[in-house]
């Protein structure tokens, strides 16, 4: 019982923690402004094991981007690692800049989930100082659980089971056409693809790529 308390109490810090860490994160970018960048070009650099063979995992991708904002345009270089999952000449990518410091950052990136860190946190902590004050009655009270007769430490064992399992429904979902809603970008951006004419320095056709380190 001791084990699970000390481990219920640790963890409930650690994800208490994460939170607030990702939190401060999240509060850099808040009022920056939603632009979308186009890839103008691409450059690769190639690390080759044999004349037809490229080697993805030691390879690199530098990119052009390219994005407008209240009619100054901007132009940044950003190294991906790989080939085969860096963005192609073209492509548009959701951005946040911040008009202070002219700073910016993919979206994706600052995208934190410091909310599902805290509540985790609290479920924790909350569980271990219910241990603490009634482990051996609350561990009576689940293996009692029936669904004929329930009790509250059944029932909220079964809630949170049932969060944990909705939660990644609801964003499998969001991938589904039929469910997501597609978001406009922000006004400020003009058109950045009638100023960032595209252009590929790709490999070769007929190049393999491997994944092996």
């Amino acid at each position: 019982m001791a084990v699970g308390i000390a481990a219920c109490l640790l963890l409930g810090g650690l994800f208490l923690y994460l939170s607030a860490r990702q939190y401060r994160r999240s509060a850099r970018w808040r009022g920056a402004v939603r632009l979308l960048a186009v890839v103008k070009s691409v450059r690769y650099q190639e690390a080759r094991q044999q004349k037809t063979e490229i080697n993805d995992h030691r390879s690199s991708t530098e990119a052009t981007l390219c994005f407008t904002d209240r009619g100054r345009a901007y132009e940044e270089r950003r190294r991906y690692p790989g080939i085969i999952l860096a963005p192609v000449p073209g492509q548009k990518l959701p951005i946040l800049l911040d008009r202070d410091s002219r700073e910016w950052i993919l979206r994706k990136e600052a995208r934190t989930h410091w909310r599902v860190f805290a509540a985790l946190g609290c479920l924790c902590t909350a569980a271990g100082i219910a241990l603490l004050l009634d482990g051996w009655g609350i561990l009576a009270a689940l293996t009692a659980y029936r669904v004929e007769a329930p009790n509250l430490a059944g029932s909220t064992a079964c809630a949170l089971i049932g969060l944990a399992c909705g939660r990644p429904a609801m964003r499998m979902s969001a991938t589904i056409p039929f469910f997501s809603t597609p978001r406009r970008a922000n006004s400020s951006t003009g058109s950045p693809a009638a100023r960032c004419p595209a252009s590929d320095t790709g490999p070769a056709a007929g190049i393999r790529f491997t994944a092996t380190p």
